[in-house]
């Protein structure tokens, strides 16, 4: 039986969906990692994951940024 060839922007999208419901990439990656499918589909969710933990933040003072205000 062939292989599916699926999108790569098909994939990215449902990465993205599924980082605001999963917490963890090995949970919710339909895809064996050894593929290209879970290669593309685990960038794109920890992206995603990372964009969503940097919204909102605060900029973070160090010792040097305060030293240069």
């Amino acid at each position: 039986m062939p292989h599916q060839v699926l999108p790569i922007a098909a994939i990215e999208a449902k990465a993205r969906t599924d980082a605001a419901t999963y917490d963890n990439v090995n949970d919710a990656c339909p895809y064996s990692f050894y593929t290209e499918a879970g290669r593309v589909y685990k960038a794109a969710f920890q992206k995603e994951r990372l964009a969503m933990s940097m919204k909102g933040k605060p900029e973070v003072k160090t010792n040097r940024t305060r030293a240069a205000a």
